[in-house]
């Protein structure tokens, strides 16, 4: 009986060894690094004001290799992209933007704005749960 009684304390022993040094706080689910965007531009990159005659904006996220969409609106009308999409999508036209992405690099074209009133372009990238957005807004 001694034996066990010592085969069953050396297992509980090990499980409970294994349970204690296989959590850590710092292991949080979810706790990923926020994105950070390097560009040409000056101000906010997650806020891009562009003129009327548009132009095209390159973003390189300098601490995820590999981007993907989440989503995309474009004048309150939403292409959504993800889990719940047949494909990926590593590029996407709407009516007055080209958006691509290329491993950590955002690229938006914006055409020239002729319909008089302001645009906005809500561009949500992300890199495993790590998510991000860039708001372009066009000038009337």
């Amino acid at each position: 009986m001694t034996k066990w009684k010592y085969l069953v304390f050396t297992v509980f022993m090990l499980c409970l060894t294994a349970l204690i040094s296989g959590c850590h706080k710092s292991d949080l689910v979810g706790d990923w690094e926020p994105m950070r965007w390097q560009s040409d531009l000056s101000g906010d990159l997650h806020k891009l004001s562009v003129p009327t005659s548009g132009g095209t904006y390159k973003l390189r996220c300098t601490n995820y290799t590999k981007l993907r969409f989440a989503s995309i609106t474009h004048d309150n009308s939403t292409v959504g992209i993800g889990k719940d999409a047949e494909i990926i999508a590593y590029h996407i036209t709407t009516k007055w933007s080209d958006v691509a992405l290329e491993n950590n690099i955002l690229t938006i074209e914006v055409s020239p704005n002729t319909t008089g009133r302001v645009r906005r372009l809500v561009v949500r990238v992300s890199a495993g749960d790590a998510f991000d957005q860039i708001v372009v807004t066009q000038s009337k």
